[in-house]
């Protein structure tokens, strides 16, 4: 080793200034050499979504990260441990801004609980350095999985009331069918009294084809009629199908379309006949009392035209 050589100059040596001059910027250089790492690191911004596994969240001394919830925290419950390696800025329901004090040499835990939320939900942050980026913000966002699962449940929920209601309507319907006129006039159940029953007082044409009878028979109420037309059974089965039908007066030529058009379900009757049973509003008196039946077939066939449709000329109904 080379000798120290120590010279005076006005009563101090080279040596303590030496020292002295150390001391000066030994804090100016630890400075730089801690900030160096930091000149190399990218700061980030993105979004995180919260789920069972932690979020892993990139710190670095010198850089406060800002941490943005979109939900409440419940502050008294989320935690930081170890609480004093970092230097807390903000601490708030929405968001939190902390600091390491140092290069973190071991992850660090933020465990966070939000409003409302079950005592054992719960959300972990692992707070850890990197040596090339550091989380300036992060925006981080709820799980869905418990809320997409209570939503699955309740439109499961919602789904099962809905096909009850369906349910419950179908059968309001089969029971408003069952209590309609169509319906009473295929289960026999009007007759001469309560409504008028007019046939026509003869044939005003050969029978239409399928036809078995050439005179409808009329089911005449205030405000409604039913007409009645035998049809044979062998046309009916052979794929024979009324949709449409309507009442047209004979004197003015006016058209009232029919609501009810329905073929006799079940097999043929004895005489080997089935009922064509056709509903509709009554037509008002002014339009006369002499009306045709036309009838629209599925499939493209020829309508059925049937006269003799007749009404009486009176307001009031009954036996």
């Amino acid at each position: 080793m080379g000798a120290l050589v120590v010279s005076t100059l006005g009563g101090r040596t080279a040596l303590s200034l030496l020292h002295g001059l150390a001391l000066v910027l030994l804090p100016f250089l630890a400075g730089v050499a801690a900030a160096q790492p930091l000149a190399a690191r990218t700061p980030r911004v993105r979004e995180a979504l919260l789920t069972d596994t932690p979020v892993t969240v990139h710190m670095a001394p010198g850089v406060a990260t800002l941490l943005l919830f979109d939900a409440d925290l419940d502050t008294g419950r989320t935690v930081l441990e170890p609480r004093e390696r970092f230097t807390l800025h903000t601490w708030s329901a929405r968001v939190i801004t902390l600091e390491p004090l140092e290069e973190l040499k071991a992850p660090a835990a933020l465990t966070v609980r939000f409003q409302g939320a079950a005592v054992t939900e719960q959300s972990s942050l692992s707070l850890v350095a990197a040596p090339a980026e550091v989380d300036a913000q992060v925006r981080l966002v709820r799980s869905t999985g418990g809320a997409t699962q209570a939503l699955r449940s309740r439109v499961a929920e919602l789904e099962g009331r809905v096909a009850a209601c369906e349910a419950r309507l179908e059968g309001a319907r089969e029971s408003a069918g069952a209590l309609s006129p169509t319906a009473f006039v295929l289960a026999g159940r009007i007759g001469s009294k309560g409504v008028d029953v007019v046939s026509a007082l003869a044939p005003a044409a050969p029978p239409a084809p399928g036809r078995s009878e050439p005179s409808p028979v009329s089911f005449v109420a205030n405000d409604w009629l039913v007409v009645t037309v035998k049809v044979d059974a062998a046309v009916a089965r052979s794929g024979w199908k009324p949709e449409r039908a309507w009442l047209v007066g004979e004197a003015t030529g006016a058209r009232f379309a029919a609501h009810t058009v329905q073929l006799e379900p079940g097999s043929p009757r004895t005489d080997g006949t089935a009922l064509l049973v056709v509903e509709a509003a009554r037509p008002p008196v002014s339009e006369g009392l002499l009306f045709r039946l036309e009838v629209h077939v599925a499939g493209g066939q020829s309508p059925l035209s049937i006269p003799g449709v007749l009404m009486k000329k009176t307001e009031k109904f009954g036996p």
